[in-house]
């Protein structure tokens, strides 16, 4: 055999490698979007009308996901399409619909309730399915890494492969060189990831999120502590508490109410002012839900003029002090709802004892104080 052809088997077969390597690193593929059509009951008939008549007069097949969920006072039908060439069939069938409507019109000029609700229909039915087109729905997929540049490309490298970074959050990614991030976003083209949102990793960090009175909540915070308190000073991660509040019209409430509200807020102002009787106070609390708060603070160590600088805290300073929390509970990790809730170096987990320091810990649940 030639040098030549040995060499060119050689690197043929580099590439081939190279290649099969960086298939097998990236382990997000480009996923097809979705379209989806929030209907009420009018439009949802309507549209079940069109389709049925499609199909009766041109045969074929239409699939579509459909849920029913009650959103206010009303029944919304939640219509997800995966094929965008359907929306164009539909648009289509829409058409022939409301052509048969106005052809069986008896007086255009004098139409009656049950015409006008139908037409209506089909006007507000083609403008949703025109902005579904124009606003496809990618799934989320969230991708853990260190942020580098290599010639002039911007990369998220990590355990779920090579990713060059597109989106409109690339500026502010550069000034994170070098530094590791969680981010969440979408795989719209091969090996390309478009940013939604992103924070900095917290190194063997535990966020627990909760409220403040939901018993399933502190079951968690009870038997973790308990356990990191054991655990010897250099295996000892650290543990964060963060509260659920729920956006309303006048402000912030929370599940169990306007004093699970002012609990959340003891337990922050306790949290951030004296951490050093943060952990003791929470299991104090726990083994007296009912009483006034400053008699489990007592017992954890505060004296009278922390108890009166904890109370101060969050009566001058209550919506700067849920507006922050709920900036980053939601803004940053998307936790709208489920008391606990875990994230594990800012990454979701369902249960706790996936982390390998906490594998032994006994207390494991998957039920949630939800709204």
């Amino acid at each position: 055999m030639r040098k030549t052809q040995f060499f060119f088997i050689i690197s043929l077969y580099v590439l081939v490698c190279t290649a099969h390597s960086f298939a097998e690193e990236n382990a997000f593929n480009p996923q097809p979007p979705r379209y989806l059509l929030n209907l009420n009951a009018d439009e949802y008939s309507l549209f079940n009308d069109a389709v049925a008549a499609g199909l009766k007069k041109h045969g074929g097949a239409i699939e579509f996901d459909l849920k029913v969920a009650k959103i206010a006072d009303e029944n919304r039908w939640m219509v997800t399409i995966h094929n965008g060439k359907l929306l164009r069939v539909l648009k289509f069938w829409l058409g022939e619909k409301a052509i048969g409507l106005l052809s069986s019109v008896p007086d255009i000029g004098n139409l009656n309730k049950k015409y006008q609700t139908s037409l209506k229909a089909v006007t507000s039915v083609a403008a949703k399915t025109d902005k579904a087109q124009e606003q496809p729905i990618w799934d989320e997929v969230t991708l853990s890494g260190l942020v580098t540049e290599e010639s002039g490309n911007w990369l998220i490298k990590g355990k779920q492969g090579n990713y060059q970074i597109t989106g409109e959050h690339l500026e502010n990614l550069k000034h994170l060189k070098e530094k590791s991030i969680v981010a969440q976003g979408m795989v719209k083209v091969k090996d390309r990831f478009e940013v939604t949102r992103f924070t900095l990793k917290k190194e063997n960090t535990l966020e627990i999120f909760v409220m403040s009175q939901c018993p399933f909540g502190q079951m968690a915070e009870s038997s973790v502590i308990n356990y990191w308190n054991r655990l010897p000073d250099d295996q000892k991660p650290k543990l964060e508490i963060r509260y659920i509040f729920y956006r309303a019209k006048d402000g912030f409430t929370s599940l169990h109410g306007e004093s699970e509200v002012t609990e959340n807020l003891v337990q922050m102002a306790i949290r951030d002012n004296h951490p050093e009787f943060f952990h003791q106070y929470l299991l104090e609390r726990i083994e007296d839900k009912s009483g006034d708060w400053r008699q489990p603070a007592e017992a954890a160590g505060l004296d009278n003029e922390a108890i009166q600088t904890v109370e101060s805290k969050f009566a001058k300073e209550r919506e700067t002090l849920i507006q922050a929390e709920y900036n980053y509970v939601m803004g940053t990790h998307q936790i709208f709802d489920g008391s606990p809730t875990y994230i594990w170096e800012s990454e979701r987990i369902d249960d706790i004892r996936q982390i390998e320091v906490f594998k032994d810990l006994t207390f494991s649940t998957q039920e949630k104080c939800s709204h």
